[in-house]
């Protein structure tokens, strides 16, 4: 399998402290590991002691900014079970739009009413 990875969008990620602590724990060990499932990620990230990891819930929140992707299928080897393979991309993090809140979509909509009865009023449809 060919890795779509590049040590200079790592290292502007990582040095460049663009992700997260936890998230860019992910991605690193992905980039020098890589490709795995969420639970061989989270088996291989598993600190002593710890009985739960939730190391995979990373994996979509990296992919929806650019930095990771789905890459296939397998069997896991912890679960045995056929399982999404993930790893890394060579682009740099995207921060996702924000999020309107719904005071905030109301107000939009009035202001484009505003602006279509607007052009309406000068004569600009008919």
């Amino acid at each position: 399998m060919t890795r779509n990875t590049s040590l200079m969008a790592y290292h502007q990620i990582i040095d460049g402290g663009l992700l997260k602590r936890q998230s860019a724990e992910v991605y690193a060990h992905l980039f020098t590991h890589g490709p795995l499932t969420g639970r061989e990620l989270d088996a291989r990230l598993a600190r002593v002691g710890e009985t739960r990891t939730s190391y995979h819930k990373r994996l979509s929140e990296l992919r929806d900014c650019g930095v990771l992707a789905e890459v296939g299928e397998r069997r896991c080897q912890v679960s045995g079970e056929l399982a999404i393979i993930w790893d890394v991309t060579d682009a740099l993090p995207v921060q996702p739009a924000k999020r309107l809140t719904l005071r905030e979509q109301l107000d939009a909509a009035r202001a484009e009413i505003a602006e279509l009865r607007a052009v309406i009023a000068a004569g600009g449809y008919s």
